[in-house]
């Protein structure tokens, strides 16, 4: 039976089996160091992926931290302006009505020392003994209706 062929024997092509051999040893050297090379392009990639993506987190952190501590200053500013607001219009309040009661006890001032000018009670009833008889009430009650009218017009 003929001897099969499975293609070109490499030490009928003039090289010896020493020179092939070697030839198989730089190819394997040489596909060990190529794929050494790209394991380490490999790492290298990943490692800077994980630090661009590390520093881009950090980053985004940071900002929003830096966000969050403006707005609650913010917020913190707006809370204290409306406190001292709410204060002063309280403040404000408090004087308006203190003005209020000092001009309504300075009316009333003025006008009992209207009523003290005004009405004077006759000799009858300036007696003590006499001011609680009818004659007296009767001629106070005509002069404060009459008071009363005047103030009431502005003549006093």
């Amino acid at each position: 039976m003929p001897k099969r062929s499975y293609g070109p024997d490499p030490f009928r092509s003039g090289e010896s089996e020493g020179q092939f051999l070697r030839k198989t040893i730089i190819w394997v050297v040489g596909m060990l160091v190529t794929t050494a090379c790209l394991l380490g392009v490999l790492v290298w990639y990943q490692r800077f992926v994980v630090q661009t993506a590390t520093e881009t987190v950090t980053r985004t952190t940071s900002r929003i931290q830096q966000q969050a501590q403006d707005m609650a200053a913010q917020a913190q500013a707006r809370a204290e302006r409306e406190k001292a607001e709410r204060v002063e219009a309280k403040r404000r309040q408090e004087q308006a009505e203190a003005n209020q009661i000092a001009a309504l006890n300075a009316e009333v001032a003025r006008r009992e020392a209207s009523w003290a000018k005004f009405y004077v009670p006759s000799p009858f009833c300036k007696n003590p003994d006499n001011s609680a008889t009818m004659e007296c009430a009767n001629e106070h009650l005509r002069a404060k209706k009459a008071f009363d009218k005047q103030w009431a017009a502005g003549e006093l």
